[in-house]
């Protein structure tokens, strides 16, 4: 893998012409990406994308069947405060979609 500028070879073998185009493919920021890199991790683990803890280890979130790339998408899409969701969640113990229904 090129350190800097250059070629970059991802675990799959796929040549990319930066980290930061490397980084995007995988869905991760290239500034996490370099942070990770930064603090040792391997590239496996620097190209794994942040995975919210509300939504259910996943890497989407799903409410009524409809898939959205975060919590906060859907809240924004559903037109709700995303930080009085979350407060819900933390404050009462409820699930993400109970603390939607809600506020809906």
């Amino acid at each position: 893998m090129g350190r800097y500028q250059g070629e970059c070879v991802e675990p799959n073998g796929v040549i990319y012409y930066s980290e930061a185009a490397m980084a995007r493919a995988y869905g991760v920021k290239p500034a996490t990406f370099s942070r990770r890199k930064l603090c040792g991790y391997s590239l496996e683990k620097c190209l794994m994308p942040y995975k919210n803890p509300y939504n259910n280890g996943k890497s989407y979130f799903t409410y009524n069947g409809a898939h959205y790339k975060s919590l906060r998408d859907c809240c924004v899409s559903l037109g709700i405060s995303y930080s009085a969701v979350v407060n819900r969640i933390e404050h009462d113990k409820c699930t993400a979609e109970e603390a939607i229904n809600h506020y809906l």
